[in-house]
C-alpha cells in the first residue's frame, strides 16, 4: 500500500496539483501543475477539473474541465489506477466570529466601520445595513485572511492588528494596519485574490462584508463609488512607481 497523509484544510478552495503553489503537492507526472481546485460552499464540496492532461474520476464517472458535486467519502483519482486518490471527508461549520464582538451587535461594527476611511462619507442608512449585515472574524497569530487564487466573496476590514501581504510566498513590504480593506477590487470584479494575506504575531479581528452587500451599498452610493476610484488610482501610481524604479536600476 503507498504511503496515506492526512490533511485538514479550513479555507473555502482548496488547489491541488503538481506546482509548489498548489495547497495539496502531488509530486507526479501523472498530475498538472494546476489539476484541479475543491470548492467548499453551503451546498457541500464540488470539484472541478482544470483542463489537466488526465482529467479527474470519480466512480466510474470520468470527468476534462468540469465541475462536479461530491458526496461525503468520495475518492477523486488524479491517474487510472489507485495511486494518486484523494478521499473528501468535511464538515460543515461557521466561520469563527468574536463572542464578545458579537453580543454588541450592530453597533460596534458601525463603528468600526467608521473608522474606516474607506467607508467615512457614507449615509448612516448605509452604514448601518452594511454593520448589521456582516461578520467578526477572529484570525490567530500567522493564520491566512485571504489566499491568493481563491474566489473573493468577501471585502474584508481589519479592526485591530496588523496583517501582510505575501507575494508569491514571500514577505512583501506592505502591512494592513486597522481600518484598512483588503479585496475590495477583487469584490468588485468577480475575480479571485491576487495575493495572500496573513496575521502578523499577535491575534487580529476583521469585518468580513459579503460581495453582494458591498455591491448594493457601491449602486447607491456615489461616495463609496469615489473612494474606490481613488484607491484605484493610488494603486496604479503606487505600481507606476514600482516599474519606473525597476527600470532605473
Amino acid at each position: 500500500m503507498g504511503r496515506t497523509e492526512t490533511r485538514i484544510f479550513q479555507q473555502p478552495t482548496i488547489r491541488v496539483g503538481r506546482g509548489h503553489e498548489n495547497d495539496i503537492v502531488i509530486l507526479d507526472k501523472r498530475v498538472s501543475r494546476q489539476h484541479a481546485i475543491f470548492y467548499l460552499s453551503d451546498k457541500g464540496v464540488s470539484v472541478k477539473d482544470l483542463g489537466s492532461g488526465n482529467g479527474l474520476r470519480i466512480g466510474k464517472e470520468h470527468i476534462y474541465n468540469q465541475q462536479k458535486q461530491l458526496n461525503q467519502g468520495d475518492f477523486v483519482r488524479f491517474s487510472s489506477t489507485d495511486e494518486l486518490v484523494l478521499l473528501l471527508q468535511w464538515e460543515m461549520r461557521a466561520p469563527q466570529e468574536d463572542p464578545i464582538a458579537q453580543s454588541k451587535g450592530t453597533l460596534e461594527k458601525l463603528l468600526w466601520l467608521y473608522d474606516s476611511s474607506f467607508f467615512q462619507g457614507l449615509k448612516a442608512n448605509t452604514l448601518i445595513e452594511l454593520a448589521r449585515n456582516a461578520s467578526v472574524r477572529v484570525y490567530h497569530p500567522q493564520q491566512e485572511i485571504c489566499k491568493i487564487g481563491a474566489p473573493a466573496v468577501e471585502l474584508i476590514v481589519l479592526i485591530d492588528g496588523e496583517a501582510m501581504v505575501l507575494a508569491n510566498d514571500t514577505q512583501s513590504n506592505l502591512t494592513i494596519l486597522p481600518g484598512q480593506t483588503i479585496g475590495e477590487l477583487e469584490v468588485l470584479t468577480h475575480s479571485y485574490y491576487t495575493a495572500t494575506v496573513v496575521t502578523e504575531g499577535v491575534q487580529c479581528r476583521a469585518l468580513a462584508v459579503k460581495a453582494k452587500d458591498f455591491e448594493a451599498a457601491l449602486s447607491h452610493n456615489p461616495v463609496l463609488a469615489m473612494n474606490v476610484l481613488e484607491m484605484v488610482s493610488a494603486r496604479l501610481q503606487q505600481s507606476l512607481g514600482q516599474v519606473a524604479a525597476m527600470t532605473q536600476v
